[in-house]
């Protein structure tokens, strides 16, 4: 579709009236997401963030888009990384892109499976760390 600023696709999601307002909504809550990718690598973002994010699209009325979910799912693999999110978080979060997407009318793209198989692989890996150090505390005890 027609490029918005910067490299943003318009026209993809539109409120009942039409009007640009969603743009600037989604913008917006693009700038959060993207915020917390960045806080969630460092422990200061996570699930609640995401939450917070499709909570805000649901009171607007608004289809997230896939950059949204994309954005989101990168928020859960940082934030898996540190071990605050699961594998399950990650498969709630795409259930939610799926059932979004195809009420929209489309399939979740590539992209967003892309990032749902990298926060599923952080979370599984902080996972298995754990464990490991866990058993070693155990050994050594």
């Amino acid at each position: 579709g027609p490029e918005g600023p910067e490299g943003m696709p318009t026209g993809v999601v539109h409120d009942a009236a039409g009007t640009g307002r969603v743009e600037e909504d989604i913008q917006c809550l693009h700038l959060c997401l993207r915020a917390a990718v960045g806080g969630a690598a460092r422990g200061l973002a996570g699930k609640a963030d995401v939450e917070w994010v499709l909570r805000r699209l649901r009171s607007l009325q608004i289809e997230a888009d896939d950059d949204t979910w994309v954005l989101a799912m990168q928020v859960l693999g940082n934030a898996a990384q540190r071990g605050h999110a699961s594998v399950a978080d990650a498969e709630r979060l795409l259930d939610k892109a799926e059932a979004s997407r195809h009420k929209a009318g489309r399939i979740a793209s590539a992209a967003v499976h892309c990032a749902f198989f990298e926060a599923a692989a952080a979370a599984a890996q902080s996972r298995k760390n754990k464990y490991a150090v866990d058993a070693r505390e155990r050994l050594l005890s």
